[in-house]
């Protein structure tokens, strides 16, 4: 039904149709009249069908990029937590700035998403400090 192309496309063997992701989005397909996600499908060419409870994650977070060599099977908990690495600007898990309304604008948060929950760690000066709670509760909560 459709061929894998090295770029991360997928062309369609009934037209030749060409089928991508851009511009930074998640690209989908009609399959049987159903919508399905061009990196599931690419993973499923490749892998077999994905497992149940099992998500399909981009390793280099960019949607777009559908290269084999970009996708790995996780679980949602493993997923997530590269989600969240997009948003951090201090480089170190779990480890945020203080905004900037704030007086102590200097200091970082540190703080764990568990069983669905935002736990705040505390408040640091050094955000190597912040990181170190981070991981000890990692360690605590999760089990690694």
């Amino acid at each position: 039904m459709f061929i894998y192309n090295k770029d991360g496309t997928l062309t369609r063997t009934t037209d030749g149709k060409l089928f991508s992701a851009k511009n930074g989005k998640y690209g989908q397909i009609k399959i049987n009249g159903k919508a399905e996600y061009i990196h599931r499908v690419i993973w499923e060419l490749h892998n077999g069908k994905i497992q149940e409870g099992m998500e399909i994650d981009h390793i280099n977070r960019e949607k777009s990029d559908n290269r084999i060599e970009n996708l790995r099977l996780v679980t949602k908990l493993e997923n997530n937590q590269n989600w969240f690495k997009k948003f951090n600007k201090t480089g170190l898990n779990g480890v945020y700035r203080s905004p900037k309304k704030e007086k102590r604008k200097k200091m970082f948060y540190a703080e764990i998403f568990h069983n669905g929950k935002k736990k705040r760690l505390g408040r640091f000066i050094c955000p190597i400090i912040a990181h170190v709670a981070y991981m000890k509760d990692k360690r605590i909560c999760r089990g690694f």
